[in-house]
């Protein structure tokens, strides 16, 4: 594990020893003091990059057909039953 992944996980661990031993005021009162300092640092911990999922690349074509045969079905259970919601459904 590299230097920056061990300062990183030091650091939240100093972090959440902190915020358990001072809670919320803590974080109330950086905001109150230190309105800018306070958005910064929530910046900070918000990951810098996003992945997006693909949850449906991992399926083959037919477990994808399959798919949607069932929401079809469905579907049309609903629509025969009225505008009630199908319990599969919900």
């Amino acid at each position: 594990m590299g230097a920056r992944n061990r300062l990183t996980r030091q650091f939240l661990n100093a972090l959440a020893d902190d915020f358990e031993e001072h809670g919320k005021e803590a974080i109330v009162e950086a905001r109150e003091k230190d309105p800018m300092g306070y958005v910064k640092a929530i910046g900070a911990l918000m990951p810098k990059q996003v992945e997006q999922a693909q949850p449906l690349d991992d399926l083959t074509d037919a477990e994808l057909i399959a798919g949607i045969a069932l929401l079809r079905s469905r579907l049309a259970d609903k629509a025969g039953a009225g505008m009630g919601a199908s319990p599969e459904l919900q």
